[in-house]
Protein backbone atom coordinates (compact mmCIF):
# COMPACT_ATOMS: atom_id res chain seq x y z
CA UNK A 1 0.00 0.00 0.00
CA UNK A 2 1.38 3.47 -1.04
CA UNK A 3 2.07 5.65 1.99
CA UNK A 4 0.27 9.39 1.96
CA UNK A 5 3.14 11.85 1.47
CA UNK A 6 2.26 15.51 3.89
CA UNK A 7 2.03 18.45 2.15
CA UNK A 8 5.16 19.97 0.28
CA UNK A 9 6.20 22.70 3.48
CA UNK A 10 6.54 25.48 1.46
CA UNK A 11 3.75 25.48 -0.53
CA UNK A 12 1.59 25.29 2.62
CA UNK A 13 3.79 28.41 4.38
CA UNK A 14 2.65 30.45 1.33
CA UNK A 15 -0.89 29.90 1.77
CA UNK A 16 -0.82 30.47 5.77
CA UNK A 17 1.24 34.00 4.51
CA UNK A 18 -1.43 34.75 1.88
CA UNK A 19 -4.13 34.17 4.29
CA UNK A 20 -2.80 36.29 6.54
CA UNK A 21 -1.59 39.24 4.28
CA UNK A 22 -5.27 39.07 2.60
CA UNK A 23 -6.58 39.61 6.47
CA UNK A 24 -3.90 42.16 7.12
CA UNK A 25 -5.17 44.34 4.70
CA UNK A 26 -8.65 44.04 4.30
CA UNK A 27 -11.09 46.03 5.68
CA UNK A 28 -12.70 45.49 9.19
CA UNK A 29 -16.35 46.70 8.98
CA UNK A 30 -16.43 46.47 13.20
CA UNK A 31 -14.39 50.29 12.21
CA UNK A 32 -16.15 51.78 9.13
CA UNK A 33 -19.55 53.66 8.92
CA UNK A 34 -21.44 56.23 11.28
CA UNK A 35 -20.87 56.19 15.06
CA UNK A 36 -22.86 57.66 18.31
CA UNK A 37 -21.01 58.27 21.66
CA UNK A 38 -22.76 57.06 24.33
CA UNK A 39 -23.81 60.49 25.68
CA UNK A 40 -24.83 61.60 21.79
CA UNK A 41 -22.60 64.49 22.45
CA UNK A 42 -20.54 63.20 19.82
CA UNK A 43 -20.54 61.93 16.03
CA UNK A 44 -17.94 59.87 14.03
CA UNK A 45 -18.15 58.99 10.61
CA UNK A 46 -14.95 56.64 9.21
CA UNK A 47 -14.08 55.08 6.09
CA UNK A 48 -11.37 52.52 5.00
CA UNK A 49 -9.15 54.07 1.91
CA UNK A 50 -5.55 53.78 0.88
CA UNK A 51 -4.75 51.44 3.92
CA UNK A 52 -6.15 53.69 6.60
CA UNK A 53 -9.21 53.87 8.77
CA UNK A 54 -9.55 57.97 7.78
CA UNK A 55 -12.69 59.82 9.21
CA UNK A 56 -14.32 62.92 10.73
CA UNK A 57 -15.76 63.13 14.41
CA UNK A 58 -18.10 66.34 14.93
CA UNK A 59 -17.89 67.44 18.85
CA UNK A 60 -19.99 70.60 19.44
CA UNK A 61 -20.25 71.73 15.92
CA UNK A 62 -16.67 71.71 15.47
CA UNK A 63 -15.17 69.16 13.14
CA UNK A 64 -11.96 67.51 13.29
CA UNK A 65 -10.11 64.96 10.89
CA UNK A 66 -8.40 61.54 11.98
CA UNK A 67 -6.81 58.98 10.34
CA UNK A 68 -5.11 55.30 11.64
CA UNK A 69 -3.78 52.62 10.34
CA UNK A 70 -4.47 48.65 12.10
CA UNK A 71 -1.69 47.04 14.45
CA UNK A 72 -2.74 43.70 15.72
CA UNK A 73 -6.35 44.26 16.87
CA UNK A 74 -6.54 47.52 17.08
CA UNK A 75 -6.12 51.47 14.95
CA UNK A 76 -3.58 53.63 16.15
CA UNK A 77 -3.68 56.82 14.57
CA UNK A 78 -4.10 60.52 14.77
CA UNK A 79 -6.75 63.57 15.43
CA UNK A 80 -6.43 66.90 14.05
CA UNK A 81 -7.42 69.36 15.97
CA UNK A 82 -5.76 72.77 15.11
CA UNK A 83 -2.19 73.14 15.45
CA UNK A 84 -2.19 69.33 17.83
CA UNK A 85 -2.27 66.04 16.78
CA UNK A 86 -3.40 63.73 18.90
CA UNK A 87 -2.81 60.21 19.20
CA UNK A 88 -5.58 57.92 19.80
CA UNK A 89 -6.14 54.00 19.43
CA UNK A 90 -9.88 52.04 18.54
CA UNK A 91 -10.75 48.79 19.71
CA UNK A 92 -14.05 47.22 18.33
CA UNK A 93 -16.16 46.51 21.08
CA UNK A 94 -19.43 44.88 21.27
CA UNK A 95 -21.81 46.88 18.87
CA UNK A 96 -19.38 49.75 18.59
CA UNK A 97 -15.73 51.03 19.21
CA UNK A 98 -13.75 52.26 21.84
CA UNK A 99 -11.29 55.08 21.93
CA UNK A 100 -8.73 55.92 24.22
CA UNK A 101 -7.17 59.55 23.82
CA UNK A 102 -5.53 61.74 26.18
CA UNK A 103 -5.83 59.71 29.18
CA UNK A 104 -9.67 59.23 28.46
CA UNK A 105 -11.95 56.48 27.30
CA UNK A 106 -14.96 57.18 25.07
CA UNK A 107 -17.72 54.57 23.79
CA UNK A 108 -18.91 54.52 20.23
CA UNK A 109 -22.13 52.56 18.78
CA UNK A 110 -21.96 52.14 15.34
CA UNK A 111 -25.64 53.15 13.88
CA UNK A 112 -24.70 52.02 10.46
CA UNK A 113 -22.32 50.40 8.29
CA UNK A 114 -22.95 53.46 5.63
CA UNK A 115 -21.29 56.62 5.96
CA UNK A 116 -21.11 60.14 3.60
CA UNK A 117 -17.65 59.89 3.03
CA UNK A 118 -16.89 57.87 -0.01
CA UNK A 119 -16.18 61.17 -2.36
CA UNK A 120 -14.48 63.01 0.19
CA UNK A 121 -10.93 63.49 0.08
CA UNK A 122 -10.32 64.30 3.89
CA UNK A 123 -6.30 64.50 3.09
CA UNK A 124 -6.72 68.19 3.04
CA UNK A 125 -7.47 68.07 6.95
CA UNK A 126 -4.44 66.23 7.29
CA UNK A 127 -2.15 69.09 8.43
CA UNK A 128 -1.67 71.48 11.40
CA UNK A 129 -2.72 74.83 11.59
CA UNK A 130 0.15 77.45 11.44
CA UNK A 131 2.29 75.10 9.51
CA UNK A 132 2.35 76.39 6.36
CA UNK A 133 -0.87 75.55 4.89
CA UNK A 134 -1.91 73.17 2.21
CA UNK A 135 -0.99 69.62 1.56
CA UNK A 136 1.63 71.38 -0.78
CA UNK A 137 2.70 74.30 1.37
CA UNK A 138 2.51 76.94 -1.32
CA UNK A 139 1.58 80.29 -0.06
CA UNK A 140 -0.15 82.80 -2.45
CA UNK A 141 0.77 86.86 -1.25
CA UNK A 142 -0.82 90.16 -2.72
CA UNK A 143 2.05 91.96 -3.08
CA UNK A 144 1.92 94.70 -5.08
CA UNK A 145 -1.65 93.73 -6.55
CA UNK A 146 -0.22 90.30 -7.92
CA UNK A 147 -4.19 89.37 -9.47
CA UNK A 148 -2.19 86.72 -12.28
CA UNK A 149 -0.19 85.02 -9.51
CA UNK A 150 -3.97 84.64 -7.53
CA UNK A 151 -5.60 83.53 -10.69
CA UNK A 152 -2.89 80.86 -11.39
CA UNK A 153 -3.20 79.82 -7.58
CA UNK A 154 -6.97 79.33 -8.63
CA UNK A 155 -6.87 77.63 -11.97
CA UNK A 156 -7.04 74.25 -12.14
CA UNK A 157 -7.91 74.23 -8.19
CA UNK A 158 -10.78 71.87 -6.90
CA UNK A 159 -13.21 73.85 -4.02
CA UNK A 160 -15.33 71.47 -1.65
CA UNK A 161 -17.27 72.21 1.12
CA UNK A 162 -19.62 69.85 3.09
CA UNK A 163 -22.43 71.27 4.92
CA UNK A 164 -25.14 69.50 7.57
CA UNK A 165 -27.67 71.18 8.84
CA UNK A 166 -27.40 69.59 12.01
CA UNK A 167 -24.49 68.62 13.69
CA UNK A 168 -25.30 66.82 16.80
CA UNK A 169 -28.92 65.79 16.26
CA UNK A 170 -29.91 62.00 14.50
CA UNK A 171 -32.01 63.73 12.05
CA UNK A 172 -29.54 65.39 9.83
CA UNK A 173 -29.39 66.74 6.23
CA UNK A 174 -26.42 66.92 4.41
CA UNK A 175 -24.74 68.55 1.01
CA UNK A 176 -21.26 67.95 -0.60
CA UNK A 177 -20.45 70.32 -3.28
CA UNK A 178 -17.53 70.35 -5.62
CA UNK A 179 -16.29 73.65 -7.68
CA UNK A 180 -13.71 73.03 -10.21
CA UNK A 181 -12.08 76.01 -11.53
CA UNK A 182 -10.60 75.57 -14.77
CA UNK A 183 -7.79 76.73 -17.03
CA UNK A 184 -9.77 78.67 -19.26
CA UNK A 185 -11.69 80.61 -16.73
CA UNK A 186 -14.96 78.26 -16.87
CA UNK A 187 -16.02 76.48 -13.71
CA UNK A 188 -18.16 73.86 -13.31
CA UNK A 189 -19.97 72.69 -10.13
CA UNK A 190 -21.15 69.20 -9.27
CA UNK A 191 -23.73 69.16 -6.09
CA UNK A 192 -24.57 66.31 -3.96
CA UNK A 193 -27.21 66.19 -1.36
CA UNK A 194 -28.65 63.78 1.04
CA UNK A 195 -30.59 63.02 4.36
CA UNK A 196 -30.44 61.23 7.40
CA UNK A 197 -32.96 59.65 9.19
CA UNK A 198 -31.35 57.74 12.26
CA UNK A 199 -33.16 55.99 15.11
CA UNK A 200 -30.88 56.14 18.71
CA UNK A 201 -28.48 52.88 17.91
CA UNK A 202 -30.12 51.56 14.03
CA UNK A 203 -32.34 52.24 11.70
CA UNK A 204 -31.99 54.30 9.06
CA UNK A 205 -33.19 55.99 6.12
CA UNK A 206 -31.02 57.77 3.44
CA UNK A 207 -31.95 59.90 0.06
CA UNK A 208 -30.10 61.98 -1.89
CA UNK A 209 -30.51 64.90 -5.13
CA UNK A 210 -28.12 65.57 -7.76
CA UNK A 211 -27.50 68.65 -9.05
CA UNK A 212 -24.56 70.76 -11.71
CA UNK A 213 -23.93 74.44 -12.87
CA UNK A 214 -21.25 75.53 -14.99
CA UNK A 215 -20.39 79.30 -15.84
CA UNK A 216 -17.41 81.49 -16.07
CA UNK A 217 -14.81 82.64 -13.38
CA UNK A 218 -12.25 85.46 -13.01
CA UNK A 219 -10.46 87.32 -10.10
CA UNK A 220 -10.99 91.34 -10.09
CA UNK A 221 -10.44 93.84 -7.81
CA UNK A 222 -13.74 95.32 -6.15
CA UNK A 223 -13.54 98.21 -3.36
CA UNK A 224 -9.68 97.73 -3.30
CA UNK A 225 -10.17 94.01 -2.39
CA UNK A 226 -9.51 90.74 -4.33
CA UNK A 227 -12.43 89.14 -5.03
CA UNK A 228 -13.24 85.79 -6.78
CA UNK A 229 -16.28 86.55 -9.75
CA UNK A 230 -18.31 84.32 -11.20
CA UNK A 231 -20.76 84.30 -13.91
CA UNK A 232 -23.32 81.83 -14.25
CA UNK A 233 -24.78 80.29 -17.60
CA UNK A 234 -27.86 81.48 -16.66
CA UNK A 235 -27.09 85.14 -16.08
CA UNK A 236 -26.76 84.75 -12.25
CA UNK A 237 -23.35 86.97 -11.08
CA UNK A 238 -22.08 86.67 -7.76
CA UNK A 239 -18.32 87.67 -6.47
CA UNK A 240 -16.76 86.95 -2.95
CA UNK A 241 -14.20 88.51 -1.42
CA UNK A 242 -11.12 86.27 -1.08
CA UNK A 243 -9.53 85.93 2.56
CA UNK A 244 -5.69 85.25 1.81
CA UNK A 245 -5.51 83.34 5.39
CA UNK A 246 -8.12 80.92 4.20
CA UNK A 247 -6.68 80.32 0.96
CA UNK A 248 -3.49 79.80 2.32
CA UNK A 249 -4.49 77.61 5.00
CA UNK A 250 -5.81 75.67 2.47
CA UNK A 251 -8.97 74.34 4.73
CA UNK A 252 -11.11 76.36 6.77
CA UNK A 253 -14.94 76.00 8.44
CA UNK A 254 -17.34 78.80 8.78
CA UNK A 255 -20.83 77.90 10.81
CA UNK A 256 -21.70 74.59 9.65
CA UNK A 257 -19.64 74.50 6.45
CA UNK A 258 -16.38 72.63 6.32
CA UNK A 259 -14.18 74.26 3.01
CA UNK A 260 -10.76 72.88 1.65
CA UNK A 261 -9.30 74.36 -1.39
CA UNK A 262 -6.91 71.28 -3.21
CA UNK A 263 -4.53 72.59 -6.21
CA UNK A 264 -4.07 70.89 -9.45
CA UNK A 265 -7.40 68.54 -8.45
CA UNK A 266 -10.27 70.65 -10.85
CA UNK A 267 -12.09 67.93 -13.27
CA UNK A 268 -12.49 69.58 -16.64
CA UNK A 269 -13.33 69.15 -20.19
Amino acid sequence: MKSLTAPNLSVLTLLVFVFFLKNAYAQDQRFTGTFLSEDQKLTAQVKYEDGQYQGVVNSGGNLFAFRGEMEGEVIKGELFAGSSAIPYVTSAIAGGISVKAQGNTIVYHQTSQQHELANVDLKPYFVLSGTGGSADNHSVSMDGGSYPELTGYIAGSQLVYYQRSSLVLDDTASSLTYVNFCGDGTFNVSKEASYSVEGRYGGNAHGASNGAYVGTWKVEQIQGTPSLIVNFANGQYNSYPINMGYLNAGRWRIGNTQYAIQRHKAICR
